[in-house]
């Protein structure tokens, strides 16, 4: 009697399987991406290059949970990843609520993705000499100095003339590097005691942008903290309108009181954005905030010196004291 039971339990069971599965209903959707021709992705899977045409799957009834679609995804180089994150319970898609004929997944351009041109050379004469150079600024006495973690990458021989360097510590998420030099400077770069900058104070970028071609001296730029975070509210980085140019990454980004608020790192690809948007930016640069780099030295074990922000001077002031402590750094190869 019991057999009997599990027999008829096992055939029913059986049947609302194939009922359910009789049921499912599948849509055809031509999805797409804002800029064209990125790569979608189904689940993770790879369906091809945008605009592609897939048959998904309606009515999840009965459906196994790793079968469903869950999300639709378009991925671009130098692009953000959008994607599609899809309800995975059954009652979400169904007949009543199909997919859109079309759907467009808009993709934002990723302006860390034009970071390392900002301060390498691609091409370069075979010829003895660097490859690519950037900025920095000492923080100590005894020749501690601090760059861009990019600055430094696959160099064989990373000088700060007109001795070279070597590399103590390197960060490739917060992006930065220290170095120990020969350097010694009575008054090395202070760091502001408290706390972070606001949008809309002021601040003072030093460094050396494109070498070889403007003046062999640090050059000095101004402008403002625009926001506290970076692309899609990226708390290492903030937004500021001061200028920068190839070769500036690395350099100090200076309070109005002189001391340290942040190292610039990137600005973003007028070109390519202008290209993605159809329009171009206009003074819209990052500098790693103080708070990434100052976690930073403290794992590495350097020391710093912090000051409160009180005394207000002015930018040619503040530009005077930090060219004795802002430094070129080459990269050989």
């Amino acid at each position: 009697m019991e057999t009997t039971r599990n027999t008829v339990a096992h055939a029913v069971a059986l049947l609302a399987i194939l009922t359910l599965s009789a049921c499912q209903t599948y849509q055809t959707v031509v999805i797409d991406s804002d800029p064209p021709g990125a790569q979608i992705f189904v689940n993770g899977a790879p369906i091809g290059d945008a605009p592609v045409s897939k048959s998904l799957l309606v009515d999840a009834a009965g459906v196994p949970m790793k079968d469903r679609v869950h999300q639709i995804e378009a991925r671009k180089e130098c692009f953000y990843t959008e994607k599609a994150v899809l309800k995975s319970d059954s009652n979400f898609w169904s007949n009543s609520k199909p997919y859109p004929e079309k759907m467009t997944l808009r993709l934002s351009a990723d302006p860390r993705c034009q970071k390392a041109p900002t301060t390498r050379r691609a091409e370069r004469p075979a010829t003895p000499g660097p490859v690519a150079t950037g900025s920095g600024f000492i923080i100590s006495t005894d020749g501690l100095v601090v760059t861009n973690h990019h600055v430094i990458e696959g160099c064989s021989a990373v000088k700060v003339p007109p001795g070279l360097a070597t590399v103590v510590a390197s960060d490739p998420y917060f992006d930065l590097a220290l170095l120990r030099t020969n350097r010694s400077v009575p008054a090395p770069a202070v760091f502001r005691a408290e706390g972070g900058v606001r949008p809309g104070d002021s601040v003072v970028v030093l460094g050396y942008p494109l070498r070889g071609l403007l003046s062999s001296e640090p050059n000095v730029s101004t402008g403002i903290v625009s926001s506290l975070s970076g692309p899609r509210n990226d708390s290492r980085v903030f937004q500021m309108s001061a200028p920068i140019q190839p070769g500036n990454s690395g350099g100090p980004v200076l309070d109005e009181s002189g001391h340290v608020a942040g190292v610039s790192v990137g600005t973003l690809s007028t070109l390519g954005l202008a290209e993605a948007i159809g329009t171009i930016p206009q003074n819209v640069n990052f500098a790693i905030a103080a708070g990434s780099l100052q976690r930073f030295l403290r794992e590495a074990g350097a020391d710093y010196a912090t000051e409160p922000s009180t005394v207000a001077l002015g930018p040619a002031e503040i530009a005077a004291r930090a060219r004795q402590f802002t430094v070129l750094v080459e990269c050989w190869n």
